[in-house]
């Protein structure tokens, strides 16, 4: 289970469980150790994905049904 959730304005709430921290884990390090500017898609099944959770664990929360995590090159 892997939720971004809005919780207000100004708030963004990453819940999880063992295994989808631990895949998110996994997505970042590779993102980090790539050389050149690379992305990758966290998405809900509905939206075509099998990485984020569908079901909002916040009360009152907007869950985020796609999120784009981006990695940049260090500038010299």
């Amino acid at each position: 289970m892997l939720t971004f959730e809005l919780n207000d304005p100004e708030t963004l709430d990453v819940h999880g469980d063992r295994e989808g921290l631990l895949r998110l884990a996994s997505i970042l390090t590779q993102l980090a150790e790539s050389k050149e500017p690379d992305h990758v898609h966290l998405m809900t099944p509905d939206w075509g994905g099998t990485t984020l959770s569908a079901e909002p664990q916040g009360l009152d929360a907007t869950l985020f049904k796609h999120v784009k995590v981006c990695v940049w090159p260090a500038k010299d």
